[in-house]
């Protein structure tokens, strides 16, 4: 799992984010692009 989030944080251009904020950011880039979609909202 660490290894896809490394991938992840790179294509997207986070890996120099904290540590604590690199999930969020990746999650929030997510639902910006439509990759996941939140149905609570």
């Amino acid at each position: 799992m660490k290894t896809h989030l490394r991938v992840l944080f790179h294509k997207f251009g986070i890996e120099d984010l904290p540590q604590n904020q690199k999930r969020a950011r990746l999650a929030e880039i997510a639902l910006e692009l439509g990759l996941v979609v939140d149905n609570e909202r």
